[in-house]
Formats: C-alpha cells, sequence, structure tokens
C-alpha cells in the first residue's frame, strides 16, 4: 500500500507496519507536496502527483521500488528538472497543480488538474517514453486545452478546482471543488 505525504515524500507502507521506504527520501527526485497517486497492476506502474512540482511521475515496476528509486516519465514538463506551472505555455502538455489521478478501465490516466479548472486524459501512459512523451487526448471542464478561466455560472460541462477522480463500472467521477458538486 502507498501512501502520499505532504511532507515530501511517498511512504510504502504494509498493513501493520511500519513504513518500508520513502520515495523522495533519496535518489534524484524530489517531492513538492504530493497530493495523489495510481496504481496499475496491469502493467506494474506508480503515478504519483508532483502537485507544486506542477508534474505526475511515473514509477516503473512499483513491486520493486526502494528509497533510491527513479521515475521513469514525466507528464505535464518537458523534463524531471522543470517545474513551473503549465511550462510552455497552457495545453495538452501542460499541468498546474495536478492533484487527484486515477486510471479508467482501459488503462487511460486521468488528472485532475486544479489550476487549470480540467480534468485531462492521458492514453495508454504505460507506453510514454522519454523519446515519444505523453500527451493528453481529452480534456473536461474547458472548451479546449488552450483555455483555464473557469465558466460562471457553472454549468454541467464546466469545473472549476477539480480536487479527485474516481474511475468505476465504466464512469468517471470528478470532485468538483470550486463549484461545489
Amino acid at each position: 500500500m502507498f501512501l502520499v505525504s505532504l511532507w515530501h515524500l511517498v511512504n510504502l507502507v504494509e498493513p501493520g507496519l511500519a513504513p518500508t521506504f520513502y520515495l523522495g527520501s533519496s535518489g534524484t527526485v524530489t517531492y513538492n507536496y504530493p497530493q495523489g497517486i495510481a496504481v496499475d497492476p496491469v502493467y506494474s506502474k506508480l503515478y504519483v502527483a508532483d502537485t507544486y512540482n506542477n508534474r505526475v511521475l511515473r514509477y516503473d515496476n512499483f513491486q520493486q521500488l526502494t528509497d533510491t528509486s527513479d521515475p521513469s516519465m514525466v507528464f505535464g514538463q518537458p523534463d524531471f528538472t522543470t517545474v513551473t506551472s503549465n511550462t510552455g505555455g497552457l495545453g495538452p502538455d501542460s499541468l498546474s497543480l495536478p492533484l487527484g489521478l486515477c486510471l479508467d478501465d482501459g488503462g487511460n490516466l486521468w488528472i485532475a488538474d486544479y489550476f487549470n479548472n480540467r480534468v485531462v486524459r492521458y492514453p495508454n501512459p504505460h507506453l510514454a517514453t522519454l523519446s515519444s512523451p505523453p500527451s493528453a487526448d481529452l480534456v473536461l471542464g474547458q472548451l479546449s486545452f488552450f483555455t483555464n478561466v473557469p465558466i460562471t455560472p457553472p454549468t454541467p460541462y464546466s469545473l472549476h478546482f477539480p480536487f479527485g477522480v474516481a474511475f468505476t463500472n465504466g464512469s468517471l467521477f470528478v470532485v468538483d471543488n470550486g463549484n461545489n458538486r
């Protein structure tokens, strides 16, 4: 079981035991308030929302992670060292305070992109490589990938500060924090 700590770490905890290790305590990656995780048991991937670094990190072979493990892929940034919001401009390759994460039945990664007032979908995130970086293919809550203004008054299709996402029984559920729904 993985737990997210607001103190810049992700903990591996076995039920009833002390944490086994802390991702972010060694290695080359430093987290800045990680807020969400998603586990893909089919492809053995762990995704971590590194919220204040405006990115999501993917780790391979999550069963073999140690405190010195480094991520294999970054979503929302062009590289592992850039951490600014919407680097390169607002679009399908940028994030601004990603929070909740989930995977759907097809293995697609859904990210609650808080400050961009949207939820984005990354198809087949397990296939992304540094030479073939990931790009979102669907946006919810905005008219396009290139807008991020909250729509007032809210509509059935708008989002304002989405906080969490969950996928179950073929449906995506979104916590629309700014619209209290």
